[in-house]
């Protein structure tokens, strides 16, 4: 028996891992994912850093097309980054955010996947929250 595709699901991969570590797992997925033109990898998360972990991953695929075949030095230094079989094209990829029970297709730009996502808005909120708590750090020692 020849196995002609795979489909590969994984269930809220990041759980007790570190981002440098979802980042791991995430290129080994893809590096098996990439194997077999027919091979499918769902991923479902809550973790920020996935998504813009496959962002890089196609920005990659874009910089690859790029670079000239005699130009080994700048393809060593993209396949530091994200490694040559980890390398997914934006065609071959689709982000679903699940919001008010509803599944929607996130949008992209020029390709890559739009940060405008529930996760990255929570990050930011926090972000603004924070800021507003060194205002407060701020005026307390102006006072």
């Amino acid at each position: 028996y020849r196995y002609t595709e795979n489909v590969n699901v994984v269930e809220e991969m990041e759980q007790n891992l570190y981002p440098e570590s979802q980042k791991r797992v995430l290129f080994d997925l893809l590096s098996i994912n990439n194997r077999l033109e027919r091979n499918k990898l769902v991923l479902t998360t809550h973790s920020p850093y996935l998504v813009n972990y496959v962002t890089l991953v196609v920005k990659a695929a874009m910089i690859e097309l790029q670079i000239p075949a005699d130009a080994v030095e700048l393809k060593d230094s993209l396949y530091g980054i994200v490694p040559a079989e980890s390398i997914m094209n934006a065609s071959d990829l689709a982000i679903y955010e699940l919001r008010d029970g509803e599944a929607r297709l996130l949008e992209n730009y020029d390709g890559i996947p739009s940060d405008s996502n529930y996760l990255n808005q929570q990050m930011a909120e926090t972000n603004y929250l924070f800021d507003q708590l060194l205002d407060i750090e701020e005026q307390i020692q102006e006072a």
